[in-house]
């Protein structure tokens, strides 16, 4: 076999499951992507005995309002179907009124090239905080509605994580290098997230002497109400990573959302960015020292090129293998 023709074969293959051709119940039509490379996608059914009217209404009141994380723009919105921007992607919704339901399609494809494998819920997300309801702990505008769950389906990389979708997107830093160690880390807390957030400065500002289980040596370089942007300087080898951090109160929880982000060549980062993240909120109870308050968490979502917390505490620049 040529290499031709494996490229063609194995190019084949991703298209083919990229492009969701395995096997959907309910025919969807969808936005399309500018890109021919692999990108996100999610479909998304529900029914609802509440009239399409009165959904399609619902759905527009709730992108147009500040209350949602999400910023959606109203593209179009004519007869059964609405079609909407958020960031890089694009979303059609489609309302069909039979035997006494709404039946609800959603399709949501992001627009350019995904930069990771893991889509960060975002094409799921797109779709489900239009259509979630109060049991969901979602608000409403107008009308809230109950709803069943017909199918799921998306990309190999999203991830359908409907907590996540509540408390928002993840704001990451960007960086100079293609190739880049990258983690993702959100806890949440019965602390408010004042308390939370005066922690993390006093450890990133080395207050009373704390010291860093990397040894390394962070530093804030902006802090808004409800934001922190940070850098990390390895103590060995110098080397810098980005950090932003959101905090965000949902349902009387703190979600503390962080990204950490190698600013040099580094696939396989070795914890080095997971510890970024993790060293900033971790507890007595997990071996680390406070400066003030002791955070009791629950990790939500956990990603990054390693995520073991042994290494955080006893390896001082991880293990970079670029």
């Amino acid at each position: 076999m040529t290499l031709l023709m494996l490229i063609l074969i194995i190019g084949f293959i991703l298209f083919y499951l990229d492009s969701g051709r395995i096997l959907p119940i309910y025919k969807y039509t969808c936005p399309g992507s500018k890109t021919w490379l692999l990108h996100n996608w999610y479909q998304y059914t529900v029914s609802t005995k509440t009239t399409c009217e009165a959904v399609k209404k619902e759905i527009i009141a709730r992108a147009n309002s500040k209350n949602y994380w999400s910023k959606y723009l109203l593209m179009e919105s004519e007869g059964d179907h609405v079609t909407l921007q958020n960031g890089e992607d694009l979303i059609i919704i489609e309302m069909k009124q039979t035997q006494g339901l709404c039946i609800i399609l959603s399709c949501s494809e992001r627009q350019r090239k995904s930069e990771s494998l893991v889509d960060d819920r975002k094409s799921f997300c797109n779709i489900w905080n239009l259509i979630c309801n109060e049991k969901d702990k979602c608000g409403k505008v107008f009308e809230d509605w109950m709803y069943e769950e017909k199918e799921s389906r998306g990309s190999f990389s999203s991830n359908a994580m409907k907590t996540m979708c509540i408390q928002g997107d993840y704001r990451c830093p960007s960086t100079r290098s293609l190739f880049h160690g990258y983690s993702r880390y959100t806890i949440s807390t019965n602390t408010s997230c004042d308390i939370i957030k005066r922690e993390i400065v006093a450890r990133a500002s080395h207050q009373n002497n704390w010291k860093d289980p990397q040894l390394g040596t962070y530093f804030i370089t902006k802090e808004g109400r409800y934001s922190l942007d940070l850098e990390h300087i390895s103590a060995m080898e110098k080397k810098k990573d980005a950090i932003n951090m959101d905090f965000r109160d949902v349902d009387g929880r703190c979600f503390v959302l962080s990204c950490s982000k190698s600013d040099y060549i580094s696939i396989f980062d070795g914890d080095s960015d997971f510890c970024n993240l993790w060293n900033l909120v971790c507890n007595t109870g997990d071996g680390c020292t406070k400066v003030k308050y002791d955070l009791a968490y629950t990790e939500e979502d956990v990603y990054g090129f390693g995520v073991d917390k042994k290494q955080c505490l006893n390896n001082p620049d991880g293990l970079n293998f670029f």
